[in-house]
């Protein structure tokens, strides 16, 4: 059980090291901003007659900067601490949105679109929240690369209950250049890669199926190469 705890938690900080250039990014932005609004309050400081209303303004922009760094530090955190394993009820929505958040400029790097279209009214799933977001942030990140080059390209999440309302089924649909038939039976093998150029472990397929059966769910894929891949994760409904 540790072992297997141990792997989840290599993977998802394999999954962290490859969002790294994402996250320097969603870093800068505010830090860049930060620094532009602190000179402002030396110039202004530095006169004999302090426009304070200039002052105020540089404050309250210096504030929201902050806050902004603040998310996204914390965003990552959550994602990499160790969690909490009892099963919650978790809306796939918020699943979704939560992995967009932390794989989003992974994707607009290389002019990937995000599509979430999971719906909020069905029920929801029971699950280790940060455990089914590492799963669909292994996803975004696999279909992203798929996409890499190719022109008009996008992940589209969709949702349906299945099994008389027992289970819902997530899709996760790329228009990227689909996996060769000799590699659909390897890729949820550990360690089996595709990517060893980008940094790619083989740990993220292996370890996804790992956590999706763990929640007495499913996972499978179907892909034609040169037009794309969907994942479908299968998942129970929550019954208090």
């Amino acid at each position: 059980h540790q072992v297997e705890e141990q792997l989840v938690q290599s993977a998802r900080l394999a999954a962290i090291g490859e969002l790294v250039a994402g996250i320097s990014h969603e870093l800068a932005n505010p830090l860049t901003s930060i620094r532009a609004f602190v000179q402002v309050l030396h110039r202004e400081l530095g006169n004999d007659h302090v426009q304070l209303d200039k002052v105020k303004r540089a404050v309250t922009s210096l504030d929201q900067a902050t806050a902004q760094l603040v998310a996204v530090v914390n965003r990552f955190l959550t994602f990499a601490r160790k969690e909490d394993t009892h099963l919650y009820p978790l809306q796939l929505k918020d699943l979704i949105d939560e992995s967009i958040g932390l794989a989003g400029h992974q994707a607009m790097k290389h002019n990937v679109k995000l599509i979430n279209q999971v719906v909020a009214v069905h029920p929801p799933v029971q699950g280790i929240r940060p455990q089914l977001v590492q799963v669909f942030t292994n996803m975004i990140i696999n279909a992203v690369y798929a996409c890499e080059g190719r022109p008009n390209s996008q992940v589209v999440f969709v949702d349906r209950l299945v099994q008389n309302g027992r289970y819902i089924e997530i899709e996760i649909q790329d228009n990227g250049r689909g996996i060769d038939p000799e590699n659909v039976a390897q890729i949820f093998k550990p360690f089996f890669t595709t990517r060893q150029q980008q940094g790619g472990t083989g740990l993220g397929l292996s370890v996804s199926k790992h956590i999706v059966e763990k929640h007495q769910g499913n996972i499978a894929v179907r892909s034609q190469a040169g037009v794309g891949t969907a994942f479908t994760v299968t998942l129970p409904i929550y019954t208090a």
